[in-house]
């Protein structure tokens, strides 16, 4: 805003304007009033700030603009640098994967190799029936050993449910002494409550005595009937409460002892659900161990069943001593409820023996108070009465009344007698008062001997608490014994079970070497009598073995390097992933940043949308005014300019007629141009022309009467009007009629100022009529000066209104101009704004794609972590690793048997005779005459002989997981080999399959 001022610079100030100085020069030459020149004044000040306050607006719109467009600029920016890094986390990402791909196959390659194994541990399992015996035998001898200790905890377990029995039967008599207790502590409630009540009511009468000396005595009987019903209704209501306390003492027991059940119930569920939880684990992880000796299992089974048959009788038991401890558990808790409530109703009795205490005192005082108080007003009595017999006998001896006097003095004498009888039955009443009084004293020191009694029988309670405390005490260290105990002998069992597994193991491992040492030496033999025989042939193929081992002392030496420099890329690229993932992890941060930024950008923007709009609102708000003002300043124009056209058309017509019509006509006309009451206007018209008629009919008959000459009544004497003195004439009534026409033609306003000179020479109708016409002449220069005033008003109005039109239209065009510029400054933002969503659905499009890898990324990585973890445990790094080890195993096997096998025939055939390296025909055969020249098959013998069936086997490329474990049956005339390997042992590069047959 203060930029805008300082652009502005004294366009703020409307005292320098053209319109104020028209208007100040207007006021000094007299053509307009100050209060209408104010008025416009205020009314063009208005107008300017109007128009000023518009282009502030305008000024902060466009500055609003070019910081928008500034801060879109920056963005796209921003959004150009985030597209570049996005780009350049998509290459990494691609190259990422690529590695993820090397590690893949090398990892289904190591998982081949795993297969392999695996097989291998599944025929060295189908050897575990040897083993069987001895585990059975081993079983056995365990048994024997559990049981003298499973009898053991049996007759523990017996032994605790016993004590816990006894412990529930002395928890029921501590019960029953709880309910004795109660009862007589009710019955102290309901004495108490009724001492009470008898004491509040004896001291509500002593007040009433000491305020009511006078009718003490006639509301005793009434206090005694209601002080009885009031003591029944009380013992009742005593009664019904007690009952109900005792009701609602008993079932909040109830509940909370149901709460705590509940609880106690819930927890030890809990707990037999974990330890049956742990005991099926152990008994799930024992039927594992069982299912695997196949052989084995019907007897191992019924075993196990025994064993499981012991353990749910020994938790059933368990169990059961759980629920009695429990049981006493819960009647401790209620014996120590019951404690608790007594020692709060021992309290009660406390403070209740105090506050009866205090009571006693304070009605004994009371009672020394209306002793005393008694005493004084038997004194004061006693007094009264001697003052009122030596009056009456000093009364007698003076006056001497007569006999009626004396029998209401005997009245009187009888009415005190009267009254002191009823004191003394009030003092007999209070004696027997304070006899009961007594009584609750003795009442009060028998129930506290019953406090006393059964604070002695709290304190034996608690002893018997402190002891059942101790039974249970000693019965849960004898559970938690026998819990250890059990905990230890299902470790002995486990730790023996593991031991016999190892064992198994172990005699596994020894049979199988032991099978494999003698199917070596059976193969051993069967080469040395081949080598006896051949020695001669085999020192030549040794030479070459030689140099085929050296060859392949070599090849496994490179394959080591090969190893060593693949481990280093390993490491290089788990170092490079990490890298990859800091930057992937770099990425996401910058990713939620960009979000961030870009939600308090769609922020920004949702606010300087709203401030457009509500600017553009206010912008149009503002030029509809300007154009109904500019439609209403049209609309005075013409209103002002019809009135003009008007104006002078009525003065033309007013010319021809009189000034009084002109007059008139001149002031209705300006009165509707100026003032809005236009129907009282045209009313006063409507009357004015009328009368006007009226006068125009009585001024013709007038001149007719003047000018007949045969009219004798054409004259008529006026009255003379000197100095206060008037002079009349008789008056026909022709004459009178005329003058009273004549008095109302003219309205008798006379002029104060005119001043009639009579002279001798004129005549009194001459001067009336000059005092008439100079009446007419005040008011026609009147009329005048106010026509001339409302012209020179008229004139000021036009020349402002034309001024402000002109202004108008220039602030319209000027309006229009930044309306324009508005709209393509909205236009530019919404192209801005379509921009702004195209690149936030790309960002979008971006981030969700970056958020696609990062999660592939990181579920790789989890595999990869997964399968170093499980490398490292010496475990298979997937679950098809054993398996794909295993067919390696198998084809690394195989291709040796066919090398061997080839061996073996090609020394038969150098045995036999020269090789042939004609291709055998399928429809032909080699005879055995010598020649080895082939014929073909013919009708007659030898037959063609059927073709063994062929499955030829090769294996696809590493990334293919899914591979056949079992090769196919070899028949002794035709074989087909796939091999896992290439001849040199290259276990790396993919097999080499060589398809080869032979027949005899």
């Amino acid at each position: 805003m203060a930029d805008t001022l300082q652009l502005l610079g004294d366009v703020t100030d409307v005292s320098n304007a053209a319109a104020i100085v028209g208007l100040d020069t207007l006021v000094e030459e007299g053509r307009l009033i100050e209060e209408r020149a104010d008025y416009l004044k205020e009314k063009f000040k208005e107008l300017h700030n109007r128009v000023l306050v518009v282009y502030k607006r305008d000024f902060f719109l466009l500055k609003r603009a070019r910081q928008l467009r500034k801060e879109l600029d920056a963005q796209k920016e921003r959004m150009a640098a985030r597209g570049k890094i996005a780009q350049d986390d998509d290459a990494e990402i691609q190259r990422l994967n690529k590695l993820l791909m090397d590690t893949e196959e090398e990892l289904s390659d190591a998982q081949e190799r795993e297969s392999i194994l695996q097989v291998e541990v599944l025929e060295l399992d189908r050897k575990k029936f040897t083993v069987a015996l001895e585990r059975e035998d081993a079983i056995a001898a365990e048994e024997a050993q559990l049981r003298p200790r499973m009898e053991a905890m049996r007759q523990e377990v017996s032994s605790t449910g016993k004590e816990l029995e006894d412990m529930v039967e002395q928890c029921k008599t501590l019960s029953a002494k709880r309910d004795v207790l109660l009862a007589q502590e009710a019955e102290a409630t309901e004495a108490l409550a009724k001492f009470k009540t008898t004491m509040a009511e004896t001291t509500r009468q002593l007040a009433n005595i000491e305020r009511l000396p006078e009718h003490s005595l006639r509301q005793a009987q009434v206090i005694l009937k209601s002080y009885e019903a009031a003591l029944l209704e009380a013992k009742a209501l005593d009664e019904k409460l007690a009952a109900q306390a005792d009701m609602i003492a008993k079932l909040e027991l109830k509940k909370n002892n149901r709460n705590l059940d509940y609880e106690q119930a819930v927890a030890n569920l809990q707990k037999l659900k974990s330890k049956i939880d742990s005991k099926r684990v152990t008994i799930a992880t024992l039927n594992t161990s069982l299912e695997m000796e196949q052989e084995a299992r019907l007897g191992y089974q019924q075993r196990i069943a025994q064993i499981e048959d012991l353990i749910n009788t020994t938790n059933a038991t368990r169990a059961k001593q759980c629920e009695d401890v429990e049981q006493a558990r819960r009647d401790l808790e209620q014996a120590r409820e019951e404690y608790a409530e007594l020692d709060i109703a021992l309290c009660k009795i406390i403070k209740e023996q105090k506050d009866v205490k205090d009571n006693i005192t304070s009605v004994m005082k009371t009672i020394e108070r209306v002793e005393t108080t008694r005493k004084r007003n038997a004194q004061r009595l006693d007094d009264a009465k001697r003052d009122a017999e030596r009056r009456n006998q000093l009364f007698l001896k003076e006056q001497g009344y007569e006999k009626e006097f004396t029998a209401k003095v005997g009245a009187v004498s009888a009415d005190i007698k009267v009254i002191e009888k009823e004191i003394i039955n009030r003092t007999l009443q209070e004696e027997t008062k304070r006899r009961e009084i007594k009584a609750l004293v003795v009442r009060l020191q028998e129930l506290s001997k019953e406090k006393a009694k059964g604070k002695s029988r709290i304190i034996i309670g608690k002893h018997e608490l402190r002891m059942k405390e101790m039974y249970v005490s000693d019965a849960r260290k004898r559970l938690s014994d026998l819990e250890l105990r059990l905990d230890s002998i299902i470790d002995t069992f486990q730790s023996i079970k593991h031991e016999r597994t190892h064992k198994a193991a172990q005699i596994q491992a020894i049979t199988q070497k032991m099978t494999e040492m003698t199917e070596k030496k059976a193969i051993l033999e069967n080469e040395l009598v081949v080598l006896c025989r051949e020695s001669a042939v085999k020192e030549a193929e040794l030479v070459k073995k030689r140099r085929q081992i050296h060859k392949l002392r070599q090849s496994c030496r490179a394959l080591r390097l090969e190893k060593n420099n693949q481990r280093k890329c390993l490491e290089k690229r788990s170092l490079e992933e990490r890298n990859i993932k800091a930057q992937a992890r770099r990425v996401a941060s910058r990713i939620a940043t960009m979000e961030e930024e870009m939600g308090g950008a769609k922020r920004n923007y949702q606010n300087i949308i709203e401030n457009r709009d509500g600017a553009g609102i206010q912008l149009l708000d503002r030029n509809d005014e300007l154009c109904v003002l500019y439609e209403r300043f049209k609309t005075q124009e013409k209103v002002i300019r019809d009135g003009i056209t008007v104006d002078n058309a009525r003065e033309e017509e007013i010319r021809a007629l009189r000034i009084k019509f002109t007059d008139v006509r001149r002031q209705v006309d300006l009165v509707r141009a100026s003032v809005p009451q236009v129907k009282e206007l045209e009313n006063r018209l409507a009357k004015i022309l009328n009368d006007i008629d009226d006068e125009k009919w009585k001024v013709e008959v007038l001149e007719n009467d003047l000018t007949n000459p045969k009219n004798a009544h054409r004259w008529r004497l006026l009255k003379r009007q000197n100095a206060g003195r008037s002079v009349a004439s008789g008056v026909t009534a022709p004459q009178q009629a005329h003058s009273d026409v004549v008095a109302t033609a003219s309205p008798g306003e006379a002029a104060p100022n005119a001043i009639v000179t009579a002279s001798d020479s004129c005549s009194d109708d001459v001067v009336d009529l000059q005092q008439r016409y100079q009446q007419l002449e005040e008011r026609v220069r009147n009329v005048n000066e106010r026509i001339r005033e409302k012209e020179l008003i008229l004139e000021e109005v036009t020349e402002l209104s034309t001024r402000l039109a002109e202004q108008v239209k220039n602030g319209r065009e000027f309006t229009l101009a930044l309306t324009k510029q508005v709209n393509s400054h909205h236009h530019s933002i919404r192209a801005k704004t379509r921009q702004m969503m195209a690149t936030v659905s790309e960002l979008s499009v971006f981030q969700a794609s970056a958020i696609q890898l990062q999660q592939d990324v990181q579920r790789l990585e989890g595999i990869v972590e997964e399968a170093e973890r499980l490398m490292a445990e010496g475990e298979a790094p997937f679950a098809e690793a054993e398996e794909r080890y295993i067919r390696e195993v198998e084809g690394k096997a195989r291709y040796r048997n066919v090398l061997r096998r080839k061996k073996e025939e090609l020394e038969s055939e150098k045995s036999k005779g020269p090789k042939v390296y004609v291709e055998q025909r399928p429809n032909a055969y080699i005879p055995d005459d010598g020649l080895s020249v082939p014929k073909p098959f013919g009708a007659l013998m030898p037959f063609k002989p059927t073709p063994a069936v062929q499955t030829s086997r090769y294996y696809r490329s590493k990334s293919e997981r899914s591979r056949d474990s079992d090769g196919p049956k070899r028949g002794p005339y035709s074989e087909s080999y796939s091999g896992g390997g290439s001849l040199k042992g290259n276990d790396n590069g993919p097999p080499k399959t060589n398809h080869f047959s032979l027949t005899q």
